[in-house]
């Protein structure tokens, strides 16, 4: 994948949000001094902006230098979430397709060449992951640190992997004060950040990006559990027979109302500064088939509908096990999906491609129960 991208579109011009991360890159790269992590024109935390000026430094800072090396944290990504699939699925025939299955998704493919901050976050966020799984503190330490300091809404696997460590820790398991503690150190890079932000991000970035909005936004979380059902639908589809049916069909009916109280739209900062209308792909192309009518949200309502299903049988499932008394990882990737849906609505900005850093849990956790005993 990696080589067709460099030979097809590495030389293409700047796409979208690319000029102004290589702007603060090649500002950083040519004059970087600590001072600089107080208050700089973005919204995210600095270390992508960093790893990127240290690479340009070595390689270059044109735009197909710095390209590079976002295909070199693809290819590392991908590399990883292979043999973390292959860890919990029969064999590396399983591990492969459950990899192609996340490969289609469409943002993948531009994220994993254009000098965005998605993939570095990705690259750690599975990096914590496999090791959480494996338990090693050191790296679950780096791992968070790093993830956190590349994309502050990375508090989300944060979370779901202290929320995993202290039932561990209720259940007797030792160890889960080492692992907790290292996920707490790890966060504390970007408190101090955010000591000297005075808030969540660089006064100046919040200036440039951020118009005053609600803190919270319930419509977020329709618009990821829609993008589930959507981004996810082969893999929904092959395991359906697991989780469409039962009571759950009726109460998803029931909740789905929620569609109507919070549907799916653009967030203020989209519409002031792009005038799109959409959150993605998935809504402009139902945009586009249904026009502005009635027709494009019963659509997106039914997607949100497979989505609120999906998620509600994999949640009783765990619950049922945790019942029995076990408690393992596959209750730390259905934590890792809760967490995320609950987390990003305090973001400013809500897109599609941002459920790009969730996808491989909730992709491995359907497979998982697709292999597992029957719901």
């Amino acid at each position: 994948m990696a080589a067709g991208i460099a030979v097809l579109r590495l030389n293409l011009p700047p796409h979208v949000d690319e000029w102004h991360y290589v702007d603060t890159i090649r500002h950083w790269g040519g004059d970087f001094r600590l001072s600089s992590l107080v208050d700089y024109d973005e919204v995210t935390g600095p270390l992508v902006f960093i790893l990127y000026a240290l690479w340009g430094k070595i390689v270059g800072f044109e735009l197909n230098d710095l390209r590079l090396l976002s295909l070199l944290f693809s290819a590392g990504a991908l590399f990883i979430i292979f043999h973390w699939y292959k860890e919990f699925l029969p064999d590396k025939a399983a591990a492969m397709f459950a990899l192609f299955l996340f490969l289609l998704n469409p943002y993948m493919w531009g994220l994993s060449f254009f000098v965005y901050t998605d993939i570095p976050t990705l690259f750690f966020l599975i990096l914590l992951a496999w090791a959480v799984h494996h338990r090693q503190t050191i790296l679950i330490f780096t791992a968070s640190a790093a993830a956190l300091l590349c994309r502050q809404y990375s508090v989300y696997l944060v979370i779901a992997a202290g929320l995993y460590q202290i039932v561990f820790l209720i259940k007797g398991n030792s160890k889960g004060w080492k692992n907790l503690l290292a996920l707490f150190f790890g966060g504390l890079p970007l408190i101090i950040l955010m000591a000297l932000w005075g808030g969540f991000a660089p006064p100046a970035g919040v200036k440039r990006w951020i118009l005053p909005d609600r803190l919270y936004h319930f419509d977020y979380i329709t618009t990821y559990i829609a993008s589930i059902a959507v981004y996810l639908s082969p893999i929904i589809l092959w395991v359906k027979k697991r989780l469409f049916r039962g009571k759950i069909l009726w109460i998803g009916l029931v909740i789905t109302g929620w569609y109507v109280i919070f549907p799916i739209k653009p967030s203020l900062v989209t519409l002031a500064q792009t005038q799109l209308d959409t959150v993605g792909f998935a809504h402009r192309l139902i945009k586009m088939v249904t026009g502005d009518t009635i027709f494009e949200h019963i659509i997106l309502g039914g997607f949100f509908y497979c989505g609120l299903i999906t998620l509600a049988n994999v949640i009783f499932y765990d619950f049922k096990r945790l019942q029995k008394g076990v408690w393992d990882y596959g209750h730390f990737l259905t934590l890792s999906v809760i967490c995320f849906l609950l987390v990003m609505p305090f973001s400013f900005h809500v897109w599609e491609k941002y459920l790009v850093i969730v996808l491989p849990f909730i992709l491995l956790r359907l497979i998982m129960i697709k292999h597992s005993e029957v719901i």
